[in-house]
């Protein structure tokens, strides 16, 4: 649809949604962004971590890049992180399928048919 000369409003995160952004100015769109939230990577103890992945998962459902970023980075400093690396991925999409991928996970992602909690569900069925 034509954009030019319209004023559009982005509420995302700190940082978010800029690829939108761009293209909506390059279009002619006259583009404000508000950045509602930010999002920070937890720390978890040891302890903590150690008593989630005692006892690996089967699955481990990731719905951003960001997540699976994340996820790497804890577990990196743990002792699981090869472990971590051969679990079954669930995913939201191709592109975080293909990011996975190149985190260094074994397994190709199962990739939900659509992006709500019926299509992780669906996922998580064709995996068991």
């Amino acid at each position: 649809e034509q954009v030019r000369g319209e004023a559009v409003l982005i509420l995302s995160g700190v940082g978010g949604r800029q690829i939108l952004s761009e293209t909506l100015t390059s279009r002619g769109a006259k583009v404000t962004t508000l950045a509602l939230y930010e999002r920070l990577r937890p720390c978890y103890d040891k302890d903590y971590i150690e008593r989630i992945w005692g006892s690996a998962p089967d699955a481990i459902v990731l719905t951003s890049n960001e997540a699976a970023d994340n996820l790497m980075m804890i577990m990196r400093a743990t002792e699981y992180y090869a472990d971590v690396l051969v679990i079954q991925t669930i995913v939201m999409s191709g592109r975080i399928a293909k990011h996975v991928k190149q985190l260094g996970f074994k397994k190709s992602s199962i990739i939900a048919q659509s992006t709500d909690n019926r299509g992780l569900i669906k996922a998580l069925k064709q995996m068991f």
